[in-house]
């Protein structure tokens, strides 16, 4: 019976550690975005902008959600 449950439960727990693995491992960013950059009111009613932002960096989670 505990030989049953070993490999029932060994599969699951490997498959959770593999995730939890590729879940925190960090991921690099290199991304450009393309937007405009307006201001709200009538007065400002002609101003608008194009903007480019560059996101260089890296996206680390924990399994805690900190």
């Amino acid at each position: 019976m505990k030989r049953k449950l070993l490999f029932i439960f060994l599969p699951i727990i490997a498959v959770g550690g593999i995730f939890a693995v590729w879940y925190t491992y960090p991921k690099e960013i290199d991304q450009t975005l393309h937007g405009v950059k307006y201001q709200l009111g009538s007065e400002n009613a002609n101003f608008e902008e194009q903007m480019t932002i560059d996101i260089f960096g890296k996206v680390q989670r924990n399994l805690l959600g900190e």
